[in-house]
């Protein structure tokens, strides 16, 4: 068995040769001063003895063949087992779907310290194709990258990153790790090849789906995560119940290619890794995401289920106000996240790349048009483009934090309900200063912020408007304008009964008297 490890001197280094056997041997081509471990330096010319002949066989399909480590949501790193009969479905796949032939050229972009890696190396050295080699450092280098990569017939790469290449021309451009768009799928086929959206956890032997697209007209709004490869299984659950068409579950694997399990982990090995209820003696990994089967038999993927979000009592997908973010014309890229705003509370920030000055009024009645209003984001900005992490995934801790404003001219109020209501709306919102003709909904409000004001304007000027005021008038100074035209500003309320002996009974309260009349019994 064997670990990939990117930077030696990180703590999983020695997680993994503290835990794993005493027999570990370290190879390594720098200067490394391990404890208890033997090490062979590639730089070391005596390390190799010249022989070429194949290594002799000792391996049995179930025995471990590497292990790799996962980020956890607790921060604790996973080591997940892989058998060698899973890597060899993988090499089957290679050759049988993907038609990997030894002539074809695969670009190693993953870092070696993610499964990305496996599918590079082992598409190259286990088919007799050729691997290329891309310095990590020089990765960034978009440039570079372009020029090296037109070299090769086979990449793997994370959408994001694709999308700022430039067009290189591969027969077969792959995309993985974070949801995929209609303009990276264009992109791949005016190259002149074919595209591939592969979707698969670390656990299942870096590909659990696919979905091929090698005609323009035929790409869909939305790009789906495909369907199973050779000799795996997918379902999508409710609690363990089948979900139906169209209807959103977690997304569960079974078939060749699971992990043994965690490294010393058996509780969270056999959480994850259940028995089948749909085929007794296997077993089924349970990812964590949360997916739906398409008529057509693809699987859309939705998103995370641990991080979808619940705003003002409303479940939210995130994904989905993003991919109808990317839809719109003027906008290339963009990155939805939930997080708490000034005032505390969870709210959705949406983050959008543009070669334009972008009209975000013109923006949310686009958004609108498609979304209902508790999912259109509070907070929005213009950024070059959206950061990612080495491994090309999108990178929340790098996205700026969001100071709303109308990034107009500012209108001080002019009159004393004018007055009341920006004081009301800058308290409520807990924004900057805000101008009397600024949009609410734009600089914060949402629905139950607008009943605040509601109840707010009520108090300070006693005059009761209806909330519906608040969505069609928006604005500070259409709202003073509406309360000082309004014939019937005074809030009636309702008044309080007299006390009285006996009081007449209401219709479910008569209901009730005649059943007990008759079954008094009862």
């Amino acid at each position: 068995m064997f670990q990939l490890i990117q930077n030696i001197h990180r703590k999983g280094y020695y997680i993994f040769f503290q835990t794993v056997s005493q027999k570990a041997l370290l190879i390594y081509k720098a200067d490394v001063r391990a404890k208890e471990i033997p090490v062979i330096d590639l730089s070391d010319n005596e390390s190799f003895e010249g022989k070429l002949k194949n290594l002799e066989k000792v391996n049995r399909p179930d025995d471990l063949l590497y292990l790799i480590y996962t980020s956890g949501t607790t921060g604790k790193p996973k080591g997940v087992m892989i058998e060698h009969k899973s890597v060899n479905n993988l090499r089957e796949y290679f050759i049988n779907s993907l038609k990997v032939r030894p002539s074809d050229k695969i670009l190693q972009f993953s870092n070696i310290s993610f499964d990305g890696s496996v599918w590079d190396i082992t598409m190259a050295l286990l088919t007799g194709a050729t691997l290329y080699v891309i310095n990590q450092d020089k990765m960034l280098d978009l440039d570079f990258t372009s020029e090296y990569a037109k070299n090769t017939t086979i990449m793997a790469v994370p959408p994001q990153y694709y999308k700022q290449l430039k067009t290189i021309g591969q027969r077969l451009v792959v995309t993985a790790g974070s949801e995929s768009s209609k303009d990276v799928v264009t992109k791949a086929i005016e190259g002149g090849g074919t595209y591939l959206n592969s979707y698969g956890p670390t656990e299942a032997t870096v590909c659990a789906t696919h979905w091929f697209c090698n005609e323009k007209n035929n790409v869909p709004g939305r790009i789906p995560i495909g369907k199973p490869i050779d000799n795996k299984k997918i379902y999508i659950c409710d609690k363990y119940s089948l979900c139906g068409i169209g209807i959103p579950g977690e997304l569960c694997i079974a078939g060749d290619g699971l992990a043994r399990g965690y490294l010393n982990r058996p509780e969270l090995t056999a959480e994850k890794f259940i028995d089948n209820p749909y085929e007794p003696g296997q077993k089924m990994y349970r990812t964590g995401d949360l997916a739906r089967w398409l008529p057509d038999g693809n699987i859309e993927y939705l998103g995370r289920i641990d991080e979808q979000v619940k705003i003002r009592g409303f479940r939210i997908e995130l994904e989905e106000i993003a991919n109808v973010l990317g839809k719109i014309d003027c906008i290339e890229d963009a990155a939805v996240i939930a997080r708490d705003d000034s005032s505390g509370e969870k709210a959705v920030y949406s983050y959008v790349v543009s070669n334009l000055n972008v009209d975000f009024k013109k923006i949310r009645k686009k958004i609108r048009e498609k979304l209902p209003e508790y999912m259109i984001p509070t907070y929005m900005m213009q950024i070059e483009e959206i950061p990612v992490t080495r491994n090309g995934k999108l990178d929340k801790r790098a996205l700026p934090d969001i100071v709303q404003e109308s990034g107009e001219e500012y209108i001080a109020p002019r009159n004393e309900i004018e007055k009341i209501i920006v004081r009301i709306f800058e308290e409520v919102v807990g924004g900057n200063k805000i101008s009397v003709d600024d949009d609410f909904f734009e600089v914060g409000g949402h629905s139950l912020r607008a009943t605040k004001v509601v109840n707010r304007i009520e108090v300070e000027t006693g005059v009761r408007i209806p909330i519906k005021i608040i969505f069609s008038e928006r604005t500070a100074e259409a709202i003073a304008r509406y309360i000082e035209e309004s014939e019937n500003k005074e809030y009636e309320s309702i008044p309080k009964a007299e006390e009285k002996e006996y009081y007449p009974m209401s219709s479910s309260q008569k209901r009730m008297y005649l059943i007990w009349q008759m079954k008094k019994k009862a």
